[in-house]
């Protein structure tokens, strides 16, 4: 067994992963014209949004709020001392 080291690790987390989200016309045609209109493609703007969506903790409240999440199941998100948001489970 061998150990990765700190960079590879790294570079492991900055993996990619590809979702293709099903969504309806008139969501794909706002899209296109709003990618169309920022002079990106649409695909680089929809992961743009997905980022935006799961770090901002009024959207995951929302979501959470909608979907009817119980305490327990709860994603808590935490702004640490860098800025990001890491998702603590639970109460």
């Amino acid at each position: 067994m061998s150990i990765k080291s700190e960079q590879e690790s790294t570079r492991l987390s900055d993996t990619k992963h590809k979702i293709l989200p099903a969504i309806r016309p008139d969501e794909h045609k706002k899209l296109q014209l709003l990618a169309l209109a920022c002079s990106i493609h649409k695909t680089q703007l929809s992961a743009e949004i997905i980022e935006m969506a799961v770090n901002n903790p009024e959207i995951i409240k929302w979501f959470q709020d909608k979907y009817k999440v119980s305490p327990n199941d709860r994603v808590i998100p935490i702004r640490s001392s860098d800025g990001n948001i890491q998702y603590k489970r639970g109460i």
